[in-house]
């Protein structure tokens, strides 16, 4: 079926704001208001210089201009929540997949659906790619499978377990998958050879992969570390120890520093080379921590205690911006903080920093 953007045209072809009855507006806590889902926000990603896109729990992706603070299309993307969304800027395709197990691919030019792929039996947990002609899902079916956008064809893969859902995956380049389950079982896949090896050393569900340098990745896990793997040898390199509850959110941020979020509400800087913390802990949060990234010299956390928090890198806090809803995800692009929230609210954040 072809799913078309909906959108408002402007009398010379263009794409202007969608009729939603949403609006930039004003609000009491500093944010712009860039428009609402009707459903939690499950993902946001960077599309080119000022281009958001999100995935929802009303199963709808949006695209959204953020200099211009508006609403630029959505498509009805699933019978069911978004779980993920990814963009490649190469060939203007945005990804999504899905609860109802199948991974989409829409051309942003037209906003029609270009492939689709019944990828799971049960709802696809992420999606990755591989360069700009194959991606990766994982399933809670707790299968991997490599996938070539352009035939449609399953290329690599296997059926793990079905009782150990797989909740991450990572494509480290162009021919290498690495994913995280519920087994606590870190598992990597040649897509070109199709064999499977396996990094054992967490007690507990991998909640999230980050690379970390061109050789080596990094873990967070339920059993409240964070561990470094070389790739290549398939060795742990070092056990990152400090939080005292599960690790759910890492963001690489360079100059070999790696920030963590965990449900003891903290939030931390690494040195990914010594495994040692590069400032104090970041406290303050009320509830778990859902998300990190950096932001211009700064980084930030948002949480399910309804705020986003600015810390420098000595890990003193510098701001707080509170929202109505737990924080779901966000992403940072040209000075401006772009905000999903667990009632489908979207915001736009540009805070007076020194």
């Amino acid at each position: 079926m072809k799913m078309e953007f909906e959108r408002v045209r402007d009398g010379s072809g263009g794409m202007v704001g969608c009729e939603r009855g949403f609006g930039t507006v004003g609000s009491e806590d500093g944010s712009l208001r860039l428009g609402k889902c009707d459903g939690a926000v499950a993902a946001l990603r960077r599309f080119g210089g000022d281009g958001v896109v999100s995935g929802s729990e009303d199963g709808l992706v949006r695209l959204w201009d953020v200099r211009r603070e508006v609403e630029v299309g959505s498509v009805e993307a699933h019978d069911g929540p978004v779980t993920d969304v990814r963009v490649c800027e190469f060939e203007r395709l945005v990804y999504s997949s899905g609860d109802d197990g199948f991974v989409k691919v829409w051309d942003v030019r037209t906003g029609r659906c270009v492939r689709e792929f019944h990828a799971h039996n049960d709802p696809c947990s992420q999606i990755a790619l591989l360069g700009n002609d194959k991606f990766a899902s994982a399933g809670v079916d707790g299968a991997v499978w490599v996938w070539s956008t352009a035939s449609g064809e399953r290329i690599a893969g296997c059926q793990v377990d079905y009782a150990w859902p797989v909740w991450c995956i990572k494509a480290f380049d162009a021919r290498h998958v690495i994913s995280g389950a519920h087994d606590g079982v870190i598992r990597v896949l040649d897509a070109q050879s199709g064999r499977m090896s396996v990094l054992r050393g967490h007690a507990g569900t991998v909640w999230e992969l980050e690379t970390v340098s061109d050789k080596a990745i990094a873990s967070a896990s339920a059993d409240g570390t964070i561990r470094i793997w070389n790739v290549g040898t398939m060795e742990e390199l070092r056990v990152l120890r400090g939080h005292s509850a599960s690790v759910e959110a890492l963001s690489y941020i360079g100059n070999g520093r790696l920030l963590s979020g965990s449900f003891d509400r903290s939030v931390r800087l690494w040195n990914v080379d010594t495994g040692e913390p590069t400032c104090q802990s970041m406290d303050g949060h009320r509830g778990y921590v859902r998300c990190v990234a950096p932001y211009s010299d700064y980084v930030l956390s948002g949480s399910n205690d309804a705020t986003l928090r600015i810390w420098n890198k000595i890990g003193t806090l510098v701001a707080t911006l509170k929202t109505s809803h737990p924080i779901e995800a966000v992403v940072t692009l040209k000075g401006t903080i772009v905000s999903g929230e667990s009632n489908g609210i979207i915001r736009c954040w540009r805070p007076p920093l020194a």
